[in-house]
């Protein structure tokens, strides 16, 4: 199946700026590197630029900005838009002269003539897309990322764009520039994509992780301005946003777009997928580049819900502040949360590595209740209590939130932020009077422990282990180590036997990460 591109070549020359393009590499590699996309992808990047900064800039370009010529290099001329964004030619047929169209309308099929179809409304909604970030990017990024009373949130946003428009400024000059080698008919434009798709990660996470507070400050200025920083900010917005070239549109409209955009790709590509014979070469090639883009957007999804439960902890949790410690972290995430009970008295492992004593934890503890909240993360563990304060309706932010027993829960640190250096399952059980229980009766069997990566040992069940030993344990604790500056014995115990496995198995799952941070 024969797929080629129609191409309109146009010039990036603007009236006063053509590069030096050794000025030019420093300038853009300055900048790129300095992003918040990672080296990789600032690294994809430069060298995109460099290539079309070689090809089109010419001449001596001394007073040049690093901002303008990146506008140049992602320029897309007004007659180019026009071409097909702003024209009445609404298909790939309509595009076609008499002469091209007689030439191959014949030679191809249906299914043929389709994906050119939808090949070319992909490069319409490119155009477009690509031209209302580049006016974000003109008249809110470049404009106001030096104001100083800028939020944190939007200021990733805007940066984002410029990030954005630059990385489809690329696809889309490459699709540009792409020779018309055949004729008006459209190449597979898979292997751009499959160029491409590894950056969108880098490129877009920050952007979706902040897009939603971002907007939410927005309309709260729009909609009620209390202060002259305020006000400042919401007359900056209205006056750019009533230019014609924004279509009477809400800012909030235009930074939506992007994460619009790129949900509608893997859409594009099953488009195109059904216009291929099924099993055929081409047809898997389309499906895996499908299957590897799904697979970055969850990635993103992923990262956006893993640093919103980072925040949210934060947010929620008194004392962290005294550590001078930041919990949003990119490679941090939560593993596993819930209630477990720090055991009174003395316990012993039954090799006796561990000796744990309640009261060695008065520092910490300032009540008689012993339930703790712990928030396990893959780098470090947070042991919380409930506070008798709540959010209150109002203060909220996610009724849905699943983070703690209740999203009104409030918490404080009753140990320093540690990390586990070793665990034990098995606890000696305490001689007692009482009457046997679930929670007092003792089993016979082995220690399974482990303190290193030597001797980690696998996971087995408390029915496993049973009755296999000679020593007495407790049937729901377990006892670890952890560091801060010192390190502390924990004796703890879960609710249930099921619970006790689960909470062990999660803490040895993470414990690599723990040692070597």
């Amino acid at each position: 199946m024969s797929r080629f591109l129609r191409v309109k070549n146009h010039s990036l020359n603007a009236s006063g700026y053509s590069g030096d393009n050794d000025n030019l590499h420093g300038s853009l590699r300055t900048r790129i590197i300095s992003s918040r996309v990672g080296k990789h992808t600032a690294d994809f990047l430069e060298r995109k630029f460099s290539a079309v900064a070689s090809k089109y800039l010419k001449g001596p370009c001394k007073q040049a900005r690093p901002e303008i010529i990146i506008q140049q290099l992602l320029h897309d001329s007004s007659d180019t838009a026009s071409t097909y964004s702003g024209s009445t030619i609404t298909t790939w047929r309509g595009s076609l002269n008499t002469e091209d169209a007689a030439r191959i309308l014949p030679t191809i099929s249906p299914n043929e003539v389709q994906y050119q179809e939808l090949m070319f409304e992909l490069m319409v909604t490119e155009e477009g897309y690509f031209t209302d970030l580049r006016n974000l990017m003109e008249d809110f990024a470049i404009a106001i990322l030096d104001w100083e009373h800028l939020p944190t949130c939007l200021r990733i946003v805007l940066e984002g764009i410029s990030d954005i428009a630059k990385l489809h400024g690329s696809l889309l000059g490459e699709l540009q520039e792409t020779d018309a080698k055949n004729g008006r008919i459209i190449i597979d434009a898979i292997d751009l994509f499959e160029r491409y798709i590894p950056h969108f990660f880098n490129i877009y996470k920050d952007y979706f992780l902040n897009f939603e507070p971002a907007n939410n400050l927005i309309a709260a200025t729009l909609d009620e301005a209390h202060d002259a920083t305020q006000r400042e900010l919401r007359d900056f917005i209205l006056e750019r946003m009533s230019e014609p070239k924004y279509r009477s549109l809400t800012l909030q409209s235009f930074l939506l777009k992007p994460v619009q955009r790129l949900m509608k790709y893997p859409l594009f590509l099953k488009s195109l997928i059904d216009t291929l014979p099924p099993m055929s070469d081409e047809y898997y090639r389309h499906l895996e580049c499908m299957n590897n883009l799904d697979i970055e957007i969850r990635r993103l999804e992923e990262h956006k819900s893993h640093m919103e439960h980072l925040v949210e902890i934060q947010h929620r949790t008194k004392g962290l502040e005294e550590y001078a410690f930041g919990l949003a972290d990119t490679n941090r995430y939560l593993v596993h949360q819930g209630w477990l009970t720090l055991v009174p008295g003395t316990r012993s492992t039954i090799q006796g590595k561990l000796v744990y004593s309640f009261d060695q934890l008065a520092t910490y503890m300032k009540s008689q209740t012993n339930q703790v909240y712990v928030f396990l993360f893959n780098d470090l563990i947070l042991f919380t209590k409930i506070r008798s304060k709540r959010l209150s309706g109002i203060e909220i932010s996610k009724p849905n939130s699943t983070i703690g027993p209740h999203p009104a829960a409030l918490f404080k640190l009753v140990l320093p932020p540690c990390q586990l250096t070793y665990l034990d399952r098995c606890v000696k059980a305490k001689v007692s009077s009482s009457k046997p229980s679930l929670l007092n009766k003792s089993v016979r069997f082995r220690s399974n422990v482990f303190s290193s990566s030597r001797n980690i040992t696998p996971s087995r069940s408390y029915h496993e282990h049973a009755m296999n030993g000679q020593d007495e344990i407790e049937p729901l604790q377990f006892m670890c180590a952890v560091a801060h500056k010192n390190v502390t014995n924990l004796c703890l115990e879960a609710s249930s036997i099921s619970e006790k496995e689960y909470w062990c198995n999660q803490l040895q799952s993470v414990w690599d990460q723990h040692c070597k941070r």
